[in-house]
């Protein structure tokens, strides 16, 4: 998972004890809680002590002074804890009680409840927050979101060059074509793969056929009435449409869609699946509603952009709808300094964050229309996170974490850096310069497509070392064959079915994409 970049708030002072009655040592002494009436030495009584105490000027004044000044410090102390910015945070409550049938009469729970967010974990940067007083303003924004959705601008829309413009060394490719046909085979074979590698494609696309629930979709737990425990280290995330995503991303990549090739049907089920887990809010569809907190945006990117790579592919315009809804949401879930979190319209994070820009990039290339102002303030958020003029990039902040450095470099791709940015270059140096990762398939999955991208000679030297380190780490033998697992926290989270998914879109990096910048041989001529 993510850095835990929350710092403990900070401490609230003790209040002062209660003011107590002093107590005579002589068993004379009276304690009456109404007159605090004492006797003296002679066994005279005194003045009550509240009168005493008054009739005393030094006292007074003194602990007048004290326990004015130390008032003012509790209060100044809990106006700077409360401190922050606008949270915007979209709270949504619904739920769905029917199941829905699928075509081919099974059936797809959908009792999904969306849960306002954790006030414990709710969106902060450093500090603690009020809960009564957040509390409050989640209902004003569920409110407010039922009354009125969130506006969606749906022109303009940045022009993306066509895959085969050429115009000086901008990003004018990414197209999908290279999967299909003949297309995938050869640029396997030209571009960096192998033959080892294309059978590690698909024995790991068998693995994952084998794991498909019979409602159509996975889960990172993964076992089904045939692997039946066969296969060890499941994951513990909840997300099912985030495993489906990733599953029906891996036959994408290949070229395998609902129309066509010999996973058709597996493909068709998982579609059908998100589709119907499809939550409809005023700002669009969601598929992140019934995964646990910090999951649930990661959820949303990961399934949408699964949903707009098979209507790119195969034009499909039964699936459009859901699609054009699920982009929407995106949109309106964007915080308004750029980025994405967990929950819709919370501050940023990187990693997050470029999900969704692969998600809404996705969307693009299936004719979704995308406000151009995402695009912008998108960058304003890499520009806030970024560190080294924009050659490496931190989680919430600045930084220069591997993994976020990756991402960042490769949203700056998508866009718009012209390649020629001296920025890439040393940003590319730095991700690749300790070699892949014997356990991150994060950090490999997004190094390995950012490089692909720019295709210098970082990419030259980390290819090999990549491709053939997954082809020997790939299980072969028994029920888990073709599968992958790394221990890390990611493959501890999401498990043999996250790690495998991952090892096999690295696998798939020499046609899943086209290069944005084009192939080093067409640059002279440009």
């Amino acid at each position: 998972m993510p850095p835990n970049d929350k710092l403990p708030a900070a401490p609230l002072p003790r209040p002062a004890p209660p003011l107590r009655s002093p107590r005579s040592a002589d068993p004379r002494a009276s304690t009456d809680s109404s007159l605090l009436v004492i006797e003296n030495e002679n066994g005279q009584e005194a003045l009550p002590f509240w009168r005493q105490f008054v009739a005393d000027r030094d006292t007074w004044s003194s602990t007048l002074v004290s326990f004015l000044f130390h008032t003012l410090l509790i209060i100044l102390l809990a106006l700077w804890l409360m401190r922050g910015d606008d949270r915007g945070v979209l709270g949504l409550v619904a739920t769905v009680d029917a199941p829905t049938m699928l075509d081919d009469g099974e059936s797809l729970d959908r009792s999904l409840q969306v849960q306002l967010p954790d006030l414990r974990q709710s969106p902060q940067d450093d500090t603690a927050e009020d809960l009564e007083q957040w509390q409050q303003q989640l209902a004003n924004e569920m409110e407010l979101a039922a009354v009125h959705p969130f506006e969606i601008d749906l022109a303009p829309s940045i022009d993306f060059p066509a895959p085969n413009a050429v115009k000086g060394l901008a990003p004018v490719g990414g197209g999908f074509s290279g999967r299909q046909g003949d297309a995938r085979a050869r640029l396997a074979a030209e571009r960096g793969g192998s033959d080892a590698s294309e059978s590690a494609v698909e024995l790991g696309l068998a693995w994952l056929a084998e794991h498909q629930w019979s409602d159509g979709g996975w889960s990172f737990h993964f076992h089904n009435d045939r692997c039946n425990g066969k296969c060890q280290d499941p994951g513990t995330m909840e997300s099912r449409a985030a495993a489906t995503g990733l599953a029906l991303l891996s036959y994408l990549g290949a070229g395998y869609t609902h129309r066509d090739g010999k996973y058709q049907q597996v493909v068709d089920r998982g579609l059908k699946f998100l589709r119907n887990a499809a939550l409809k809010t005023p700002s669009g569809s969601t598929l992140g509603a019934s995964s646990p907190g910090m999951t649930k945006m990661y959820a949303h990117g990961i399934a949408t952009m699964a949903l707009c790579e098979a209507l790119a592919l195969t034009g499909d315009e039964e699936l459009r709808p859901t699609a054009v809804d699920c982009v929407r949401y995106i949109v309106a879930a964007q915080h308004r300094q750029g980025g994405w979190r967990y929950e819709p319209r919370q501050p940023g994070d990187t990693t997050v964050t470029g999900w969704q820009i692969m998600a809404l990039k996705s969307g693009h290339l299936a004719g979704i229309d995308i406000p151009t102002p995402v695009w912008t303030k998108a960058g304003e958020f890499l520009d806030s996170v970024a560190t080294s003029s924009g050659s490496r990039y931190g989680y919430t902040h600045p930084g220069d974490g591997l993994t976020t450095s990756a991402i960042g470099i490769l949203l700056r791709m998508y866009l718009g850096w012209d390649r020629g940015r001296g920025e890439l270059e040393l940003g590319a140096s730095f991700i690749a310069g300790r070699g892949p990762s014997p356990s991150d398939m994060y950090f490999n999955y997004y190094t390995t497509l950012a490089l692909h991208h720019l295709r210098n000679d970082e990419w030259e030297r980390w290819n090999p070392r990549m491709r053939d380190y997954l082809v020997q780490t790939q299980d072969k033998n028994g029920h888990q064959r073709g599968s992958w697992h790394f221990v890390d926290p990611h493959g501890q989270q999401g498990g043999r079915l996250y790690t495998t998914c991952m090892a096999i879109m690295t696998l798939e990096v020499y046609y899943r994409y086209l290069p944005l910048y084009g192939w080093p041989e067409d640059w002279d001529h440009r």
